[in-house]
C-alpha cells in the first residue's frame, strides 16, 4: 500500500516531483484509507512476469569469507523484466526475508517501504516477509521453468498494477537515486 510517509519519501528522495500532485495522492490515500484490497492476487498463469513471486528455490549467495553456499528454501521475488526473462538464459531474483530478522526500530521504516534497499509487500499471505533489492541472484531459466513444471518450485503471486507500480518507484529510488556530494567528487576526480 502505498502510504503518505512513502508519498513524502518520494518527494524527499526525488526533488523533481510534483508538489501538487504528490497532495492529490496523499488526499487520495486518506479518502481511500479504508478500501481493503489484496496487493497481489494468487496467479495460476504459467509464466514468469516482472514482480511475481516463487517459493521453494534455493540461492547461492557468498559469505565473508569468501565461500558460497546454499540458501534453504525461501520465497523470492523476480526483478528480471519480461522481455529479458523470454530472451535471456538467466533470470535475476531476490530472495525474501522474514520480518522476524528486524531490529523492532526498523520495522515501520520497512513497513512504509522507506528503506531503499527494502520492498515490503503489503499482503496478508506476504505480510511477515520483505524484498531485500541488494541481494540478488541470477539463476538458469531453463531450470526455474522445469522446477516450475515439476513442482519443486511454485509461483505464489503476481503483483496487481497498483503494487507493480509502487515497485517500480522503489526500484528507481534504489537504483536511480542521486549520490551525495562525496560520490559526485570522487567521479569528478576520476575523469579522463
Amino acid at each position: 500500500m502505498i502510504s503518505e510517509k512513502f508519498v513524502d519519501f518520494v518527494k524527499q528522495v526525488v526533488p523533481s516531483v510534483d508538489k501538487e500532485k504528490a497532495e492529490e495522492l496523499k488526499k487520495w490515500i486518506r479518502d481511500t484509507e479504508n478500501l481493503k484490497y489484496e496487493s497481489y492476487y494468487s496467479s495460476k498463469q504459467d509464466d514468469l512476469i516482472q514482480g511475481d513471486i516463487i517459493d521453494g528455490i534455493k540461492l547461492i549467495l557468498i559469505n565473508e569469507e569468501g565461500k558460497l553456499y546454499a540458501t534453504p528454501k525461501m520465497k523470492a521475488m523476480v526483478m528480471s523484466t519480461s522481455c529479458d526473462i523470454e530472451q535471456d538464459e538467466n533470470i535475476t531474483l531476490c530472495p525474501l526475508f522474514e520480518n522476524s530478522d528486524l531490529k523492532e526500530t526498523a520495522l515501520d521504516s520497512v513497513k512504509n517501504n522507506l528503506k531503499y534497499d527494502t520492498f515490503y509487500i503489503d499482503t496478508k499471505s506476504l505480510e511477515n516477509y520483505h524484498v531485500k533489492f541488494s541481494v540478488c541472484n541470477t539463476v538458469n531459466k531453463k531450470y526455474i521453468f522445469n522446477a516450475l513444471s515439476e513442482g519443486r518450485i511454485r509461483k505464489i503471486f503476481t503483483m496487481n498494477m497498483m503494487t507493480y507500480y509502487l515497485f517500480l518507484v522503489k526500484l528507481t529510488i534504489h537504483y536511480m537515486r542521486r549520490e551525495d556530494e562525496q560520490t559526485k567528487q570522487l567521479r569528478k576526480d576520476k575523469q579522463v
